[in-house]
Protein backbone atom coordinates (compact mmCIF):
# COMPACT_ATOMS: atom_id res chain seq x y z
CA UNK A 1 0.00 0.00 0.00
CA UNK A 2 1.32 3.44 -0.22
CA UNK A 3 -0.53 4.86 2.94
CA UNK A 4 -2.32 7.15 1.18
CA UNK A 5 -6.16 7.45 1.90
CA UNK A 6 -8.34 6.63 -0.65
CA UNK A 7 -10.14 9.56 -3.01
CA UNK A 8 -13.67 10.73 -2.41
CA UNK A 9 -16.01 9.72 -4.95
CA UNK A 10 -19.00 11.50 -5.31
CA UNK A 11 -21.46 13.11 -7.67
CA UNK A 12 -19.63 16.24 -7.25
CA UNK A 13 -16.45 14.85 -7.07
CA UNK A 14 -16.28 13.63 -10.89
CA UNK A 15 -18.29 16.99 -12.29
CA UNK A 16 -15.23 18.84 -10.77
CA UNK A 17 -12.80 16.35 -12.20
CA UNK A 18 -14.47 16.34 -15.44
CA UNK A 19 -14.29 20.26 -15.99
CA UNK A 20 -10.93 20.53 -14.28
CA UNK A 21 -12.14 22.54 -11.60
CA UNK A 22 -9.48 25.09 -9.68
CA UNK A 23 -8.82 25.29 -6.23
CA UNK A 24 -6.51 27.84 -4.89
CA UNK A 25 -5.86 29.31 -1.51
CA UNK A 26 -4.33 32.60 -0.18
CA UNK A 27 -1.12 31.93 2.24
CA UNK A 28 -2.20 33.95 5.19
CA UNK A 29 -6.01 34.02 4.11
CA UNK A 30 -8.53 35.21 2.53
CA UNK A 31 -8.08 38.16 4.15
CA UNK A 32 -4.90 39.17 2.49
CA UNK A 33 -6.49 40.29 -1.03
CA UNK A 34 -8.61 43.32 0.64
CA UNK A 35 -5.64 43.84 2.72
CA UNK A 36 -3.42 44.17 -0.55
CA UNK A 37 -5.68 46.16 -2.40
CA UNK A 38 -6.52 48.65 0.01
CA UNK A 39 -2.61 48.73 0.17
CA UNK A 40 -2.17 49.11 -3.28
CA UNK A 41 -5.40 51.75 -4.04
CA UNK A 42 -4.25 53.94 -0.88
CA UNK A 43 -0.65 53.90 -2.56
CA UNK A 44 -2.26 55.77 -5.88
CA UNK A 45 -4.01 58.30 -4.21
CA UNK A 46 -7.48 56.61 -4.12
CA UNK A 47 -9.79 57.14 -0.79
CA UNK A 48 -10.91 53.64 0.49
CA UNK A 49 -13.81 53.97 2.63
CA UNK A 50 -14.49 50.98 5.10
CA UNK A 51 -17.49 49.78 6.64
CA UNK A 52 -19.62 52.01 4.16
CA UNK A 53 -22.34 50.42 2.44
CA UNK A 54 -21.98 50.31 -1.26
CA UNK A 55 -25.31 51.88 -3.03
CA UNK A 56 -24.58 51.87 -6.31
CA UNK A 57 -21.53 52.10 -8.92
CA UNK A 58 -21.81 53.87 -12.26
CA UNK A 59 -18.87 54.71 -15.11
CA UNK A 60 -18.55 58.46 -15.33
CA UNK A 61 -17.10 60.05 -18.91
CA UNK A 62 -13.48 58.93 -19.64
CA UNK A 63 -13.89 55.49 -17.98
CA UNK A 64 -13.67 56.74 -14.19
CA UNK A 65 -16.07 54.97 -11.67
CA UNK A 66 -18.08 56.76 -9.09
Amino acid sequence: TTGRSPLPDSELVRQARAERWSQWSLRGGLETLPQALNTHLTSRGVSVLKGQPVRGLSLQAGGRWK
